[in-house]
């Protein structure tokens, strides 16, 4: 499978396990149902180069109102690599740590700026005779 945008919204049909996820879906005690309702019905949220998929508490309401019951599930987080493989599976019910990574980068452009900054702060830097 390619390499996965954090913008890209579609979703894998197929998903593999590491042997890392099976060991704690088996310590954890989480069936592969909930890996599953997660993965379908559950947000996703792109944070730390991994996309993490939960059921929340307003997963658990929008979908009881359609029949399907997913309290049982309610905090459980599947991180998922961005090839589509599930690298761990927890539970935890807070959700305020799970934040998309909306931190800046310091990509070329911005590190060219502070050089260019700099070079106009102290003359000679960037070699044009200043």
């Amino acid at each position: 499978m390619a390499h996965r945008s954090p913008h890209d919204t579609s979703r894998p049909v197929l998903y593999q396990l590491s042997q890392h996820a099976l060991d704690r879906m088996d310590a954890r005690r989480l069936p592969a149902e909930a890996v599953r309702s997660v993965l379908a019905y559950g947000r996703a949220v792109w944070t730390r180069g991994a996309c993490v998929h939960v059921i929340g508490r307003k997963e658990v309401r929008r979908y009881r109102r359609a029949g399907l019951d997913l309290a049982h599930y309610e905090g459980v987080h599947v991180v998922v690599s961005p090839e589509g493989t599930v690298l761990t599976v927890y539970r935890n019910r807070d959700l305020r740590g799970l934040r998309p990574d909306t931190r800046r980068r310091w990509g070329d452009a911005a590190v060219a700026a502070v050089v260019r900054r700099s070079a106009e702060a102290v003359p000679g830097v960037l070699g044009r005779g200043d």
